[in-house]
């Protein structure tokens, strides 16, 4: 008993510990504004029997398919974020053609189709999130929606971006090797006659590579109660290429 007891006291401190840290890292208007986002909107797509799995179960697998061998575990961004990134991109959401660079199970693309972009397109490595990805998707259009949408199982570092694409979304689903492979991409698509495009980068760990290229302006950031950056929208311009 006494054991059982320590072990729950010990527990308790550490959930204490943890709750405060995130208390001065994020302060409480922050923190209830990601609960009231993600559980309201988290039960609207339930109700229609969407599903937001943080998948894979095989991230060993999904690391070795990887050119870069650098995969991330797939997290379902926070609807807060998603929400704030695409409410600061100034383009019209009919006029908006998304890519998602390691899209899991497609919580990006179905608010984007719930705020009626014209195109969604989601790029994973993990089959079992894209079969979610996929059949959400398909649920958002038999509810109405008019977005279409394209899903494809591939390594974003080699993948050619969408003509027409103008918002592409991360959420560091790959290490800086990759990531340098995309800015590459991106860059290439701009330099063939893209139009411009943003980029929100949601927790933006590697930001750094990002500002390394003269390319990317810093449009919109915010930051944590801490000062540390939670999202920036990137915009990059075809004729500063």
């Amino acid at each position: 008993m006494e054991v059982y007891l320590s072990k729950t006291i010990l527990l308790i401190k550490e959930k204490q510990q943890r709750w405060n840290q995130e208390l001065r890292h994020k302060g409480w208007y922050r923190i209830f504004c990601e609960k009231y986002y993600d559980i309201s909107n988290a039960w609207f797509y339930r109700r229609w029997g969407i599903r937001h799995a943080n998948t894979p179960q095989n991230l060993a697998a999904t690391i070795d398919r990887s050119a870069g061998k650098d995969s991330w575990q797939n997290d379902a961004s926070s609807f807060y974020y998603i929400f704030k990134g695409f409410r600061h991109v100034p383009l019209a959401p009919v006029a908006i053609n998304l890519l998602d660079l390691g899209c899991g199970s497609g919580r990006v693309l179905s608010v984007g189709m719930k705020l009626g972009f014209n195109q969604v397109t989601g790029v994973d490595l993990d089959e079992e999130s894209l079969e979610f990805a996929e059949m959400n998707c398909r649920i958002m259009q038999a509810h109405g929606s008019r977005t279409r949408f394209s899903i494809h199982c591939h390594d974003a570092g080699d993948f050619a971006i969408p003509e027409g694409t103008n918002l592409i979304y991360l959420f560091n689903p790959f290490g800086e090797r990759t990531l340098r492979q995309v800015v590459h991409n991106i860059l290439h698509y701009l330099s063939k006659g893209g139009r411009e495009v943003y980029l929100v980068y949601y927790f933006p760990y590697y930001r750094d590579v990002i500002e390394s290229y003269r390319e990317f302006k810093t449009w919109f950031r915010s930051n944590y109660k801490d000062g540390a950056p939670d999202l920036i929208v990137y915009k990059i311009e075809a004729n500063t290429v």
